[in-house]
């Protein structure tokens, strides 16, 4: 049995912005006002707060502010690049970071973003460094092309799907893939079987490389407690929302194409029905 320790803790609470020069919260998570200001326009002037879903948030304007696309039952999500708002977050704020970001492979998710792999390293390692920051503890669901490009990890978590296979660059095909663990928690199971894997992208709404809710709903519980503050600045179909949302948890989630922001509040919209006593 493998054991992994991290240090606990819970999230900031909500709270009236403060005067300029304080701090407020963002999210659950404590930011500089002035900071604040930047990314959430008119909070940290008395304004009205967040102008909700559908609101303009400048994510092709870098510096711009950031209001939230959406912003209801603990959960926010902003149509931004995750490079403007993550300096606006207070180093260990968030209780759990859990990201699926880009893999550097080419791949044509959508026009807001060039998955090439040129510069990918660089701007992928300061989007971490950000994480690392902001986060007490961080998961990475990466593929396996670029592991080796992270940083060490505290320790390596594993999910199988046997009923995804993937061609491996030994000219067979892969059944699992790591979850890189920064920080320290106790974790008693760092593996998670999924057998039936294979067709989830109806459930994230088309997204072209989703990744099971079940999986998150494990990291979540395994990574938090419940009332944590989780943040997903790669968000998506937003997986990492609706399996927070599910877990009594709260979240931030960061998405830059708008498209994805939309499917990813239509999940939330989603009810979950108890099951039959």
């Amino acid at each position: 049995m493998s054991v992994l320790w991290t240090d606990g803790g819970g999230g900031g609470g909500g709270g009236a912005a403060p005067a300029a020069g304080g701090r407020a919260h963002l999210g659950g998570a404590s930011v500089d006002v002035p900071a604040l200001s930047r990314a959430v326009g008119g909070v940290a002037d008395g304004g009205a707060g967040a102008a909700g879903l559908g609101a303009e948030s400048g994510a092709d304007e870098p510096g711009a502010a950031v209001t939230p696309y959406y912003d209801q039952d603990g959960v926010t999500i902003y149509h931004a690049d995750c490079r403007d708002v993550l300096p606006t977050l207070a180093p260990a704020s968030v209780d759990l970071v859990l990201t699926d970001p880009p893999y550097g492979v080419g791949f044509k998710y959508s026009d807001a973003y060039d998955d090439a792999a040129a510069d990918y390293r660089e701007w992928m390692l300061g989007c971490f460094r950000e994480m690392q920051r902001v986060g007490r503890l961080t998961m990475i669901t990466t593929g396996m092309r670029h592991l080796w490009m992270y940083p060490p990890a505290t320790w390596v978590m594993c999910w199988a799907h046997p009923g995804s296979t993937r061609a491996s660059a030994l000219g067979g095909f892969s059944e699992w893939e790591p979850v890189l663990v920064y920080g320290k928690r106790r974790i008693y199971n760092d593996f998670k079987y999924l057998p039936h894997a294979a067709n989830i992208s109806a459930e994230s709404g088309g997204h072209p490389c989703p990744k099971p809710l079940r999986l998150y709903h494990w990291l979540i519980l395994q990574g938090s407690d419940p009332g944590a503050l989780i943040l997903d600045p790669f968000l998506g179909s937003g997986t990492a929302a609706r399996a927070a949302k599910d877990l009594g948890r709260r979240c931030i989630g960061i998405e830059i194409e708008e498209r994805y922001c939309a499917i990813a509040v239509e999940r939330l919209r989603q009810m979950v029905l108890p099951l039959p006593a």
